[in-house]
């Protein structure tokens, strides 16, 4: 989302010498022992144990892939636009104290900076862009395009873990389905990002469309992690959903919401739904109808390849793969159900 009063209205992997920037953020939230955090409580986030030989062994390994990405991230590959400019990392200072000993966690394992060279190992910019998780005083996630910055908020970790854990089976659940959901909301502000610093023209809802580029990047390029991820962004919508319908707005209320630059939260919902059964219609055959409508389902292969055409078709200048890993995701990967459906 961009930068909004309304709170909570809120690229492609560059090699494989370790997993990509996506996973990366996951790594992040994940590390979060959210166990600790209680229905109605405040939160307690702190970093799991790395203490054991083991994770030491694995830092060391992770650091080495570290060094090879941030080596990677000056190279102006295939892109066919300069690379004039790097996504780098600011951290501000954190007043809750629920936060406080996460955003020294961020500083001292250098995460962020993970993600800022993983980008830069990706895709070429003309101009700087800062990343940053921050104090934010409301659960939201934005990207300001006059400090040039990507916002990431700890209130929308927080809200995320309090609407997951009635859904959650259990603490493991929870984890991944918060670490999903702030993944989706990363790369939607990235594609905000993009949108405005390379220029990239948007002929429809620009919150469609980096819905449209986080679903894409997570169903293509990240394998079944990337598909849970997906299903975690469609889920946290959904919640808002329901958290609407049972709130007994008032019509004026309503009409703001319908006035809104994003969709409704029951649109992107159902839209994010719909590009993963596009994505591999015969593996989510069994959202159909539960809850995806079968009218909508039939077109939603077309709709997916539509859109990662699209996505690829805008980045792939600045694509320093030249675009060759996602180009081999803008099918559908079996199934094909919505090929002859006309368009409306």
């Amino acid at each position: 989302m961009k930068v909004s009063s309304n709170p909570r209205r809120c690229f492609f992997a560059a090699s494989n010498l370790r997993r990509n920037l996506f996973l990366t953020l996951a790594l992040i939230v994940g590390s979060f022992s959210i166990a600790s955090c209680k229905r109605n409580s405040n939160l307690d986030i702190g970093f799991m144990d790395s203490s054991n030989s083991n994770n030491t062994n694995q830092s060391n390994t992770t650091q080495n892939e570290n060094m090879d990405v941030k080596g990677m991230a000056d190279k102006q590959g295939q892109a066919t636009q300069p690379d004039k400019g790097n996504f780098t990392v600011q951290y501000s200072d954190v007043r809750n104290p629920k936060y406080v000993q996460m955003n020294e966690n961020f500083k001292k394992q250098h995460l962020l900076e993970n993600i800022a060279d993983e980008i830069n190992a990706t895709i070429a910019i003309p101009e700087n862009v800062t990343i940053t998780f921050r104090e934010c005083g409301q659960p939201n996630a934005f990207w300001d395009p006059k400090t040039r910055s990507i916002n990431m908020c700890y209130e929308l970790m927080e809200q995320m873990t309090e609407d997951f854990r009635p859904v959650a089976k259990n603490e493991q659940d929870l984890n991944d389905k918060v670490v999903g959901a702030m993944t989706f909301a990363f790369i939607h502000e990235l594609g905000h990002c993009l949108i405005d610093v390379l220029h990239l023209p948007s002929t429809g809802r620009e919150e469609d469309a980096v819905d449209q580029l986080s679903t894409f990047v997570l169903l293509a390029l990240n394998g079944e992690e990337g598909e849970r991820m997906a299903l975690s962004g469609a889920i946290s919508w959904g919640i808002q959903y329901d958290k609407i319908a049972k709130s007994g707005k008032t019509a004026g209320e309503l009409n703001m919401l319908w006035a809104d630059e994003h969709s409704m939260d029951g649109q992107r919902f159902y839209n994010i739904l719909c590009w993963i059964f596009g994505h591999n219609p015969e593996k989510y055959m069994a959202l159909v109808n539960s809850p995806l409508p079968e009218q909508r389902a039939v077109r939603c292969p077309q709709e997916y390849t539509k859109l990662a055409t699209a996505w690829l078709t805008l980045l792939k200048p600045y694509l320093k793969d030249g675009g060759a890993k996602a180009s081999a995701h803008t099918q559908p990967m079996t199934g094909n159900m919505g090929n002859n459906t006309p368009t409306k």
